[in-house]
């Protein structure tokens, strides 16, 4: 388990080698006009490649957080599964 948590936790390093350090980085990314509004917001749409990036981003993140809490339940199991095993026998 807690194995599984730290691959989750490094999935954005498996998936983008050593660019994916602190995941992946959506701070900047292309889109066109589609439109504007009245009260002066614009509508932006995304090619298929700028929305998969933000797809894999997300996963990223989830991936990391989800990884965070299996490595701190697989350590508790790992450390005291034993302990459990002794208490159930009684």
């Amino acid at each position: 388990m807690a194995l599984v948590g730290i691959v989750l936790s490094y999935r954005s390093i498996v998936r983008l080698g050593v660019g994916g350090v602190g995941g992946a980085q959506t701070t900047v990314i292309r889109g066109r006009l589609a439109s504007t509004n009245d009260d002066g917001t614009v509508n932006l749409t995304y090619d298929a490649d700028t929305v998969e990036w933000l797809r894999q981003a997300q996963r990223d993140k989830i991936a990391g957080y989800l990884g965070a809490y299996l490595i701190v339940i697989g350590t508790i199991v790992w450390g005291y599964g034993d302990l459990l095993g002794a208490l159930l026998a009684k």
